[in-house]
C-alpha cells in the first residue's frame, strides 16, 4: 500500500493517523501475514461486555500508562520475526508488567519458551491469549537469559523455520508462575482493569492500512482484512474519543517507537476478551542487574578473575559499569530462610561478598569491603528489601543494619576495569537504593 495515496485518504476521510514506509510496508503479502498469529479457538464466540457497578465507573481515571504510571512498569520493545508468536509476546509483556507491579523488577521472559516449549509446540502457528496463559500457568514461563527467542531458529534468524524448543538446564529454578488468570471484554471493564491492577493481553483484526500506521490514533480506513493479532494493552486515554495504548511485537522501528494507539471500538479490539494474570510467584533463581537508582545508567559490577577457592578476606574486585553486560548479571538466590545469595553469571560459585566489620555508623565515604567469594557462606547472605518507592536496599544478613552502598560519581561511559566505588553504608540512604532488572 502506497503511504502517500493512504496519507491522502486519511486526509479525506479526517483520520487522526498518519502513514508511513517501514520495514513491514516493503514485506510482500505472505510475510506480513506471518507477522500475524491472533486465531480464534475452535467454536469461539464473541463474550459479553463485562458488567461493573456504576460507583466503580465513576472511580475510573480519564487516562492511564503504565509507562509512565510512578515509574515504568513496562519491558523493552521486541520483534516477533517472520512467525506467527503474536500471543506469546503479548501474554509475555503483560505477565511481565504485572511481576514489576507486584515485585518491583522488571525482567524479560522468554516468548521463546511461552511458545515452542509450551503445549503449542515448536510451530509458528497462532494461538489465543486465555488458552495461552492456561497452557503456561503451572509449568511457569523462565526468563529469556535462558531461551533467547532468536536462538529457537536456524542461525538465529527470526525469519527462517523451523523453530525448537530448547529447554535450559536452569529452567527448573527459573519458573515464573501465577495463580489467577483474569479476563474482561468491553471497554469500561478494560479501563477499570488498566486503572486498577495493570496491563492487558488483546487481539484485534488487522486491515492492510495498519501496517503503514506512523503515528496518531489509528482507525481502519482501507484495505482488505488480513488476520488477527495479539498485543498488550499498557494504557488508555478517553482523550480525542478515546483510545487504547498498545505495545506491539514488530519492533521499535515500527509505530512510535514500536507503540500504537488505536480508538475504542475499533477493530473488536474491545470486542474480544482481554486476558492478564495475577498473585505472581517469584522461582528459586532471578537473574537480575542490579542498577543504581541515584546514578543514571551505573549498574553493580563483578570480576570474579582469580576467584577459585575460599579465602577469609574474599578477593576479586567489585565496582560499578555505566550499562549492563556479562559481568553485570547476577543469578539472586533464593535461601530457604528467605535470604538471598547474589551470584556471579559469568564466573561459576562466585558470590557478592561483604564485611561490614566496623560499620556501626553513616559516613559520608561509606566503609568495609565489598568483593567476591568462592562459595556461599554467613557473610555472602542478604536480605533484599522491597521499599515503597519500588527500590530495593540489600543488607548484610551477618552485619546489622550494614547495606550495599554504591558511588557511581564518574561513572559515565563503559570502561573495561569498571570504575566508581562499592563498598558498605549503616543504614539506607539514596545510594543504597537499587533497581532489579534484566531488559
Amino acid at each position: 500500500m502506497n503511504s502517500k495515496k493512504l496519507n491522502e485518504s486519511l486526509k479525506n476521510s479526517n483520520a487522526k493517523w498518519l502513514a508511513k514506509d517501514n520495514q513491514i510496508t516493503t514485506l510482500n503479502e505472505e510475510q506480513k501475514v506471518r507477522m500475524l498469529g491472533a486465531v480464534k479457538p475452535e467454536g469461539y464466540k464473541v463474550p459479553k461486555a463485562t458488567l461493573i457497578a456504576e460507583s466503580l465507573k465513576a472511580q475510573i481515571p480519564s487516562s492511564i500508562d503504565w509507562r509512565k504510571n510512578n515509574g515504568n512498569f513496562v519491558t523493552s520493545i521486541k520483534d516477533q520475526g517472520g512467525c506467527g508468536s503474536c500471543v506469546s509476546f503479548g501474554i509475555t509483556s503483560t505477565l511481565e508488567s504485572r511481576i514489576a507491579i507486584e515485585h518491583s523488577m522488571l525482567l524479560n521472559l522468554s516468548e521463546a519458551d511461552a511458545f515452542f516449549c509450551s503445549s503449542h509446540g515448536a510451530v509458528c502457528t497462532g494461538w489465543w491469549p486465555k488458552p495461552a496463559f492456561e497452557a503456561n500457568q503451572s509449568r511457569g514461563i523462565c526468563q529469556e537469559v535462558l531461551f533467547p527467542y532468536a536462538s529457537a531458529f536456524p542461525n538465529n534468524d527470526i525469519w527462517s523455520s523451523p523453530p525448537t524448543c530448547k529447554v535450559n538446564p536452569a529452567r527448573g529454578q527459573n519458573e515464573f508462575k501465577y495463580a489467577n488468570i483474569n479476563t474482561v471484554s468491553g471497554i469500561q471493564a478494560a479501563k477499570q482493569y488498566l486503572a486498577t491492577t495493570g496491563p492487558l493481553a488483546a487481539c484485534f483484526d488487522v486491515y492492510e492500512d495498519f501496517y503503514s500506521y506512523s503515528s496518531g490514533i489509528y482507525h481502519h480506513v482501507t484495505g482488505s482484512y488480513k488476520g488477527g493479532h495479539c498485543i498488550s494493552i499498557v494504557g488508555y486515554n478517553d482523550a480525542d474519543d478515546g483510545y487504547w495504548i498498545c505495545k506491539n511485537s514488530w519492533g521499535s522501528g515500527w509505530g512510535m517507537n514500536g507503540y500504537f494507539n488505536i480508538a475504542y471500538g475499533q477493530c473488536n479490539i474491545d470486542t474480544y476478551e482481554m486476558v492478564a494474570v495475577t498473585n505472581i510467584t517469584l522461582p528459586q533463581v532471578i537473574y537480575a542487574n542490579i542498577k543504581s537508582n541515584n546514578f543514571n545508567n551505573v549498574f553493580l559490577r563483578m570480576d570474579g578473575n582469580g576467584v577459585t577457592s575460599k579465602t577469609g578476606p574474599g578477593s576479586g574486585n567489585v565496582n560499578c559499569q555505566y550499562g549492563a553486560y556479562s559481568w553485570e548479571l547476577f543469578k539472586l538466590n533464593r535461601q530457604s530462610n528467605g535470604s538471598y545469595t547474589i551470584e556471579s553469571n559469568v564466573f561459576p560459585n562466585v558470590f557478592l561478598r561483604m564485611d561490614g566489620n566496623g560499620v556501626t555508623s553513616k559516613t559520608g565515604p561509606g566503609g568495609g569491603i565489598v568483593n567476591c567469594q568462592f562459595g556461599a557462606y554467613s557473610w555472602e547472605n542478604f536480605s533484599l528489601n522491597k521499599q515503597s518507592d519500588g527500590t530495593y536496599t540489600i543488607g548484610s544478613n551477618q552485619f546489622p543494619n550494614v547495606f550495599l552502598r554504591m558511588d557511581g560519581n564518574g561513572v559515565t561511559s563503559k570502561t573495561g576495569p569498571g570504575s566508581g566505588n562499592v563498598n558498605c553504608q549503616y543504614g539506607a540512604y539514596s545510594w543504597e537504593k537499587y533497581c532489579i532488572v534484566n531488559e
